[in-house]
């Protein structure tokens, strides 16, 4: 596989696995045959798409041991960063529900927040940023006060959003429009469940057919700023693989608005069945087209171009500069001229894909 090491796939694969699966035999001897320059680029291009903490969780202690040092040191570092950050994050968002509900206030708990309480097995196996809440429009004044209380201070208004730091430094989004299912009932697109991380006894956050569309919505629309992130994949295959019995055609439809959204639903579907292993579930497996699929190569070389240099400018300078800049970036892949050329054909790639997804929407009844 060229781009790709044996291990990354594996990996991969792994981290999308569910705890009671019997262990991956494919891992293992990833892992017994992977030299040391191996793992070296295996934890570059897992801590550039924010993977490194779910990778400790997927390979466990006794393959972790087995892994050089460096590798091992990263990943137990990042594991235990993120399990402090989401720690934190958890019991200010424990606070901030209890005092929203207090004003009769019932938020949507979105993003990092919601999967992390929803689809992952460990508090430290997804990395958070910002914990995202949505409230109706007319709530959000109140809801501002009930955050001044416990000693939220605003940061900065954004045209659907409230940007709001707290006493910890944790940074709280409230939004008050969500453009992906506006004029939709809450109902529609949202249900109530148990958090795995937070002391409070619900949560409501997105049903599985909006949460998967929301996702896909959100990787088209960053992915020319950082590039296709492996961590917006994975999250989108732990969707298909837990309630993906739960995702209907019919209730996707009414959701995706374009050609464009309906061809990168059918791109990320076909990459976690082919990449990640992830079946696809059978509802979607009979409602949904071939086309062109995404391929690690192409995620891997989204993310080394676009996260190092988003305008063809910065990159043409980051380029000339590689001869004579640092060559050990732990945080990041280095792009290399060849990704530049590769661009096109993975455009032309996508532009493919986009023409049999339109055709298949034409011809639906």
């Amino acid at each position: 596989m060229s781009g790709a090491t044996l291990l990354v796939p594996a990996l991969l694969r792994a981290c999308c696995r569910r705890d009671g699966d019997p262990p991956d035999p494919d891992l293992a001897k990833a892992a017994a045959a992977a030299p040391t320059e191996e793992w070296a680029r295996t934890a570059a291009i897992f801590a550039s798409h924010r993977l490194l903490p779910l990778a400790g969780h997927a390979l466990g202690e006794e393959l972790l041991e087995q892994a050089p040092a460096p590798f091992a040191d990263a990943v137990r570092a990042a594991f235990r960063a993120t399990f402090v950050r989401n720690f934190v994050a958890m019991r200010g968002l424990d606070d901030v529900l209890a005092a929203l509900r207090v004003e009769g206030i019932e938020p949507v708990v979105l993003k990092g927040a919601a999967l992390v309480n929803t689809l992952y097995p460990a508090l430290a196996a997804r990395p958070m940023g910002d914990v995202d809440l949505l409230v109706e429009e007319g709530e959000r004044e109140r809801a501002a006060a009930a955050l001044a209380r416990l000693g939220v201070r605003r940061a900065a208004q954004e045209e659907d959003a409230t940007n709001f730091v707290g006493v910890d430094g944790q940074k709280l989004d409230l939004a008050h429009r969500f453009r992906v299912f506006e004029e939709r009932p809450r109902a529609s697109w949202t249900e109530t469940v148990k958090p795995r991380f937070l002391s409070s006894s619900h949560i409501t956050t997105l049903e599985p057919n909006a949460l998967l569309v929301h996702l896909v919505v959100h990787m088209n629309g960053h992915r020319r700023e950082v590039g296709h992130l492996l961590a917006w994949l994975v999250d989108a295959a732990l969707v298909l693989r837990d309630p993906g019995d739960r995702l209907e055609r019919g209730r996707l439809e009414p959701l995706l608005r374009d050609d464009e959204a309906w061809t990168w639903l059918v791109r990320t579907v076909a990459f976690a069945r082919d990449v990640l292993d992830v079946p696809t579930p059978g509802a979607l497996a009979r409602g949904l087209p071939d086309c062109t699929p995404l391929t690690l190569d192409e995620v891997l070389r989204s993310r080394r171009v676009h996260a190092s240099a988003p305008t063809a400018a910065r990159l043409l300078g980051r380029l000339l500069a590689l001869p004579f800049g640092r060559a050990d970036r732990p945080d990041e892949e280095r792009p290399a001229f060849g990704d530049v050329l590769a661009l096109a054909g993975d455009d032309a790639r996508e532009r493919r894909a986009r023409r049999a997804v339109a055709r298949w929407r034409r011809a639906q009844p």
